[in-house]
C-alpha cells in the first residue's frame, strides 16, 4: 500500500527503497496489491477497515456485519475471508468457517495460513485424521511446517500417542534452532511450551531424565510460567527430590495462578509430605 501510494504520489526514490526492501523480485505484487478498478471495491475496501477496526474492540458480530458486506461487493476479497472465518471459529461454527477458507484462492498469498486453520477446525469438530491430513501437507511447506510440526505433536498428545508427539515436537524445536541460528539469535523464549509438552509425553512414558531436562529447559525460557513450575515441583515432591525447593516453586505457581485446582492440590501435597497438616489440608480443601 505506501508502495502504490508513493508511486501515485511521483515519489520514485521512497517507492524504490520500499521496493528493495520488501524483494525486487516481487515488484509486480507490489504493483498489483489491492489495486482499486472501480467504486465499488473501495466501498468494500472502506467496510473492510472499518470491520476491523470494530473487530479490535471484541464486537465481533457487528464486524462480521461489515466483513459481510464487503464480500457482497468485492467476493474475492481474500484477507476478510480469514478475518470473518476467525470469527466463525470463534463463535464455534467451525463449518461454516472452514466452507468459507476453502474458498481463498491457492494463489493468495495466505492461503497457508488458510489452510492451518481449516486444519484446526477439523479438530476442533474432533475429525483428527482430516486435521492430520492438513497438518502432514503443511509440513512440507517452510512457512508453515513449524505451526504444523507443533499441531501435529499436539494431536498425538491429547490421542496419547506420546512417542509420536515426542518426535513432533523434536522436529519442531529443530526448525525453531535452525532458524535462531539463520538470525545469529538465541531460542526464542515461545519455545517454552514445547519443551514443556515434550517434557510431559516422556515422564508419561517414565524416561524422567528427558522429562526433567525438558522442565528445566522450559523455566529457563519463561522463569514465571505457573505451569512448567507446578509440574516441575509437584514432580520433585512426589519424588521426595528437592522438596524444598519443588514446594517454593509451587507456591510462586500458587501466586501466578491462584484459582488453577491443580496448583492448588500440589501446594497442598507438599505441605502434607513436610508434614504440615494444617496448611495441607486448607489448600486441599480449596483444590
Amino acid at each position: 500500500a505506501s508502495y502504490n501510494y508513493f508511486l501515485r504520489n511521483n515519489d520514485i526514490k521512497t517507492a524504490n527503497i520500499i521496493a528493495k526492501n520488501y524483494g525486487l523480485e516481487r515488484i509486480q505484487q507490489l504493483k498489483d496489491y489491492h489495486k482499486i478498478p472501480e467504486a465499488k471495491f473501495g466501498i468494500a475496501e472502506s467496510l473492510a477497515d472499518t470491520g476491523t477496526i470494530i473487530m479490535t474492540e471484541y464486537k465481533d458480530d457487528s464486524a462480521a456485519t461489515f466483513f459481510r458486506l464487503a464480500l457482497f461487493l468485492q467476493p474475492d476479497f481474500e484477507e476478510i475471508k480469514l478475518l470473518l472465518a476467525n470469527i466463525l471459529m470463534n463463535q464455534g461454527d467451525h463449518e461454516a468457517a472452514n466452507k468459507l477458507l476453502k474458498s481463498i484462492s491457492e494463489k493468495s498469498s495466505i492461503h497457508n495460513l488458510a489452510r492451518l486453520a481449516i486444519a484446526r477446525n477439523y479438530e476442533a469438530m474432533k475429525q483428527d485424521a482430516q486435521a492430520k491430513q492438513y497438518y502432514e501437507k503443511l509440513a512440507e511447506n517452510e512457512t508453515t511446517r513449524l505451526d504444523a510440526l507443533i499441531n501435529l505433536a499436539d494431536l498425538k498428545r491429547e490421542a496419547e500417542n506420546y512417542d509420536d508427539a515426542i518426535k513432533y515436537y523434536t522436529e519442531a524445536l529443530e526448525v525453531g534452532m535452525s532458524d535462531a541460528k539463520k538470525a545469529n539469535a538465541s531460542l526464542d523464549e515461545a519455545y517454552w511450551a514445547v519443551y514443556f509438552a515434550r517434557g510431559v509425553c516422556y515422564e508419561k512414558i517414565g524416561k524422567w531424565q528427558q522429562a526433567e531436562a525438558d522442565l528445566e529447559t522450559a523455566l529457563k525460557l519463561n522463569p514465571e510460567q505457573p505451569d512448567t513450575l507446578n509440574y516441575l515441583g509437584y514432580s520433585w515432591i512426589e519424588m521426595g527430590k528437592n522438596v524444598e525447593q519443588g514446594i517454593k516453586m509451587v507456591t510462586k505457581a500458587y501466586e501466578l495462578k491462584p484459582e488453577d485446582s491443580h496448583i492448588l492440590d500440589s501446594v497442598g501435597w507438599g505441605w502434607y509430605k513436610l508434614g504440615n497438616y494444617e496448611n495441607s489440608l486448607k489448600f486441599l480443601e480449596a483444590a
